[in-house]
């Protein structure tokens, strides 16, 4: 019998583009949900997390002071921490109220968009609402309201540090008046009255430094930037390249989801399932019309089962499930063989099916175990029924294969679906075995337990076939 190694590495060198496409027909509903529900979900949030208009602003980010208290200046400005500030609900309340605006800080915060423009120090406010007014209105006020919390800050630190000076200044002002009462009470050109002029000049001192001091941080300039791009009239959003690219995402989706779905369902649906799996390869795949003339398919069976018509002496046809798809992959490889005395054996449950293939009526009791009838469709080819009727016997199989070894080429058996409670111990009477996958409910674990079984028992099996 020649090796099927040559087979096996076709098939190992992966799916090509039809079985790509197999899937998807395969898993058609799959692709077609997953697309519409993600698509729906991204028009949904772009409706409601988004509008069509967008407007935008842009703020010049000026230094401002860093310490009040020395009016000391930064040449720096870090825009990452101008864009927090930007972005934040201090400055959303604030447009809240400029505007009277019935949304919530937070709510108004969804539409806003605040970046960077690169190697500059301006910020750009961009904000899209359903309306080219509203995303106008709201781009200004969120960068206006920038400049403005920015400036309120500062001159909050300001005011603060006003306070704190003036409060010294004031206590300053107290230790100089008591100083002048002391100095009323003392007698002139005395050793007090010099310490306490010496008191006198520090104490004018330091208040005079304060009272700079004050000045020179209500001079101070708070102002955070200024805008250098207003808001001007909205632009509609690109809502065509916007879908195009939420629809190539879904289906996208839509195509994992479906092969994924496929690699992890437990039927057989394609050769390839069948490589995943580790079953034998298969060697052809039939379609789901029976009929007795459709048999060009089996022919490449056949001829992948070896160089001459003998090489495959006695082979079995089983599967797992039912005895339809097992029945048909033998009448068909049994007819295939062309030129050649061939017998197609119907054990049990099987020989009903076969003889409705074949247009064969049921055989009249006899005294003989079993009947052997030429099918006038197949010049060649002989039924063999009757065996298996009380159940199927290794022993009645045996003396059966016997008497036809010598008479016929070829024999071909059929028989019922194997499984846990499956005659396997007929298997063993056979050369060969040729499993058959029903892509439609054929199991990876019954399969793989069935095959096992077989290894185990020392038969050869030589391939699967693929049943549409």
């Amino acid at each position: 019998m020649r090796s099927l190694s040559a087979e096996s590495e076709q098939q190992a060198q992966g799916d090509t583009f039809g079985s790509y496409l197999g899937v998807l027909r395969r898993r058609w509903m799959t692709l077609v949900v997953v697309t519409v529900l993600v698509f729906g979900a991204g028009v949904a949030w772009l409706v409601k997390g988004s509008g069509g208009y967008r407007a935008t602003a842009g703020v010049l980010v000026q230094p401002i002071v860093e310490d009040p208290f020395g009016g000391s200046r930064t040449e720096m400005v870090n825009l990452a921490t101008e864009r927090e500030v930007a972005d934040s609900l201090l400055n959303a309340t604030w447009v809240k109220e400029q505007l009277e605006s019935p949304a919530s800080p937070k709510a108004l915060l969804n539409g806003l968009a605040v970046a960077p423009v690169s190697e500059t120090e301006i910020l750009r406010f961009s904000y899209t609402a359903s309306s080219a007014e509203t995303a106008r209105l709201r781009a200004q006020a969120f960068a206006d309201g920038y400049l403005a919390v920015r400036a309120e800050a500062a001159q909050n630190a300001i005011d603060a540090a006003t306070e704190r000076f003036e409060s010294r200044a004031a206590d300053l002002q107290q230790t100089l008046a008591e100083n002048l009462v002391a100095q009323a009470a003392t007698l002139p050109n005395s050793v007090e009255r010099a310490r306490l002029l010496a008191d006198q000049e520090a104490i004018e001192q330091q208040l005079r430094v304060v009272q700079e001091q004050i000045i020179d941080l209500g001079s101070v300039d708070t102002r955070a930037g200024r805008v250098v791009k207003t808001a001007g009239a909205a632009h509609r959003v690109a809502t065509t390249r916007t879908l195009v690219v939420l629809g190539a995402a879904a289906l996208m989706l839509g195509v994992i989801a479906a092969f994924l779905r496929d690699r992890f369902d437990p039927r057989l649906r394609s050769a390839g399932d069948v490589r995943r799996a580790g079953l034998p390869p298969v060697l052809a795949e039939v379609g789901s019309d029976r009929g007795s003339g459709k048999w060009a398919s089996f022919g490449r069976v056949r001829a992948r089962l070896g160089p001459s018509v003998g090489a495959t002496e006695m082979l079995m046809v089983a599967g797992v499930d039912s005895a339809e798809g097992a029945t048909a992959v033998a009448s068909g490889l049994a007819a295939s063989f062309v030129g050649a005395r061939r017998a197609l054996v119907a054990i049990g449950s099987t020989a009903t099916t076969v003889e409705r293939t074949f247009r064969l009526g049921a055989v009249e009791d006899g005294a003989r175990a079993w009947a052997v009838r030429p099918v006038p469709q197949v010049t060649g080819l002989s039924l063999v029924t009757g065996l298996g009727a009380n159940g199927t016997s290794a022993t009645e199989v045996r003396r059966c294969l016997d008497a036809l070894r010598g008479e016929f080429d070829v024999v071909v058996a059929v028989l019922e679906p194997l499984g846990v409670d499956g005659p396997l111990d007929v298997a063993v009477l056979f050369d060969a075995i040729l499993v058959v996958v029903e892509a439609r409910s054929s199991l990876v674990a019954p399969m793989a337990r069935l095959v096992e079984d077989l290894h185990e028992m020392g038969v050869t099996v030589v391939g699967s076939v693929l049943v549409r």
